[in-house]
């Protein structure tokens, strides 16, 4: 039963892990039609004339220009988005004696510049708007250290004693570096709110062209171009697939197997009934006077009366009692089930049970 158990919570969490890899997937698949449906611009040139499209999903690509860009704290590099997150870490010791690092949250910042994407063939600028709210792998990594910290040594020893200890902190520091050749997908749209930011900026009647996070669709910046972006995303997707269907499989079998040895178990356990109510059944017709005397007689001359010899296994019910158990004295359960019994099913007594032969 416990076997069966086990076998169909193990089909259940495969099931659902299969699930979850199959929604993956999907939204992999979902993300790659809307890039695919984006109008890939190949010059800063072009956006003139889609200034009666917009808002419009375009792919632009394009070096990072910020006319003030930031400086990072912890290196020297110019950035257009600077992130920065300070974590404390801490060991605490679990059984065994290993010890278990955890991260506490202290301090994130995210800075952003004005900027854009510049095109070098026609030297026009695409200003950037809300560039940190976007998903992909524009962001690289400039330090990345962790500052131990300094306790005395009888501190030292207390955190021993405890099992609790502060390793120090971590600051990781991500930015976007002014020169990135990057590949922006969001929504064209115009704005007025600064027209002096950028001086190359694609202008057309006074306003000016910008890239923000749509209203509806994908708003990403990464370093590989677009047709790799969906590419991946299309690779990603099938692969979420495959192992949704293979774990979906796999949990189906499980949950198979677990209803197949419940029903094992059901009907054993209905054999096992009827059986118990026959030999009732034949107890009660072989009660009373002579016959009771007869029964006896016949159980010490080995024979059998009614189908009745020295009684049926306590705990299959099905095969004749052949083992005694020498601390109690009970003679209630035959050789394959007495294999994994340490104690007296009847008494509870300790002693293993031994094989009784008769002639």
């Amino acid at each position: 039963m416990l076997f069966a158990s086990k076998l169909g919570w193990g089909g259940l969490t495969s099931c659902a892990l299969g699930g979850l890899l199959a929604l993956i997937g999907v939204r992999c698949g979902r993300l790659a039609r809307q890039l695919d449906a984006a109008i890939q611009v190949d010059s800063l040139a072009e956006l003139k004339h889609l200034f009666a499209l917009v808002p419009l999903l375009v792919a632009v690509t394009g070096r990072v220009l910020a006319p003030s860009p930031l400086k990072c704290e912890m290196s020297d590099a110019e950035a257009a988005i600077v992130e920065l997150r300070e974590e404390k870490q801490s060991e605490q010791r679990v059984s065994g004696g290993v010890w278990v690092r955890n991260s506490q949250l202290l301090r994130e910042v995210v800075r952003e510049a004005e900027w854009g994407l510049r095109d070098s063939s026609s030297k026009r600028e695409l200003p950037v708007q809300d560039g940190h709210k976007a998903q992909g792998d524009f962001l690289q990594t400039t330090t990345d250290c962790l500052i131990p910290e300094r306790r005395a040594p009888l501190a030292q020893i207390a955190d021993e004693v405890i099992g609790s200890r502060i390793v120090g902190v971590r600051r990781l520091e991500r930015a976007l570096p002014t020169g990135t050749m990057l590949t922006a997908i969001g929504e064209l749209s115009t704005a007025m709110d600064d027209p002096a930011a950028f001086k190359g900026a694609v202008r057309k009647g006074g306003m000016m062209l910008v890239l923000r996070p749509p209203r509806n669709g994908p708003f990403l910046l990464s370093r590989k171009p677009l047709p790799e972006l969906i590419a991946s995303l299309q690779t990603s997707s099938k692969a979420y697939q495959h192992w949704a269907v293979a774990f979906t499989m796999l949990g189906v079998s499980l949950l198979a197997a677990a209803g197949t040895q419940h029903a094992l178990i059901w009907t054993r356990q209905q054999r096992m009934r009827r059986a118990a109510e026959k030999a009732l059944r034949q107890r009660a017709a072989a009660g009373g006077g002579a016959d009771v005397a007869a029964a006896s007689d016949a159980t010490a001359d080995g024979e059998q009366d009614g189908g009745i010899a020295r009684g049926l296994c306590v705990v299959c019910l099905e095969r004749p009692c052949d083992t005694v158990f020498p601390a109690c004295g009970h003679m209630c359960a035959c050789s394959r089930c007495s294999g994994a019994l340490p104690r007296c099913p009847i008494c509870r007594s300790r002693a293993p049970a031994i094989r009784v032969y008769t002639t």
